[in-house]
């Protein structure tokens, strides 16, 4: 996974979490996908499944996500993975880690 924020804010929006589907540390043409996802583990209320699109055209391997208002609504440690289905198979990205914190103000 590359791209990952190690912190966000409670409450934010437009957030972008960017993955990268790598087999054997290379990247994995996800071009022709016919399902991309970003599956987000919260701190208290788990799994949460969130559509993901390119972030160009695949080719380089990334997905992304926006974050829309509401999501980011729990403190503490996040996880995250990257899911796609591709003719050749499915694959999954390494689980990365996120904090969401409160605002100062």
């Amino acid at each position: 996974m590359s791209n990952m924020l190690n912190e966000v804010f409670l409450n934010d929006v437009g957030t972008r979490f960017i993955v990268t589907l790598k087999e054997d540390d290379i990247v994995v043409p996800i071009d022709s996908a016919t399902v991309k996802t970003l599956n987000f583990l919260k701190p208290d209320s788990g799994l949460v499944t969130k559509p993901a699109s390119f972030t160009i055209d695949g080719v380089d391997g990334r997905i992304e996500y926006a974050v829309e208002s509401g999501f980011l609504d729990e403190l503490g440690t996040w996880k995250i993975q990257g899911y796609v289905e591709i003719a050749s198979g499915n694959f999954s990205s390494s689980i990365g880690e996120f904090t969401v914190c409160g605002k100062l103000a």
